[in-house]
């Protein structure tokens, strides 16, 4: 098997692999919920294109994926559209990517360092 042909089936079990844990964990977090008493909806979708519409969310928590988007500007600009006015968004991760969420428009940012290094936006707050 030639280098190019390793690397394209190499890529495809990764995937596939990829695919089966995401599934995993929507059961697991299924199970939570129902434990939980809750009845969320569960969506799977690439996350630079959301099918939902502008304004319909008050809260947007990302953990951990910011670092693993291909194009992180423009999903930050999708969550902003998509939050309410008053709505937020809540990252836990780094806070390297501070500069891009205000190029978004978020306006107001706090960083929380001794809560597992949050970052809290509101949409439209004044600094």
């Amino acid at each position: 098997m030639d280098l190019q042909n390793m690397v394209k089936d190499n890529w495809s079990k990764a995937a596939e692999k990829y695919i089966n844990n995401i599934q995993k964990e929507i059961n697991s977090f299924k199970r939570n919920a129902q434990e939980s008493g809750v009845n969320p909806n569960f969506h799977v979708m690439d996350s630079h294109s959301l099918d939902f519409e502008d304004e319909s969310f008050d809260l947007i928590i990302s953990r951990n994926v910011d670092w693993n988007l291909k194009e992180l500007k423009k999903v930050y600009k999708n969550w902003f559209n998509l939050l309410k006015k008053d709505g937020r968004v809540v990252i836990f991760g780094e806070d390297c990517f501070l500069k891009v969420l205000i190029e978004c428009g978020f306006q107001k940012i706090i960083v929380k360092k001794d809560i597992l290094n949050s970052i809290y936006t509101d949409k439209k707050s004044s600094l």
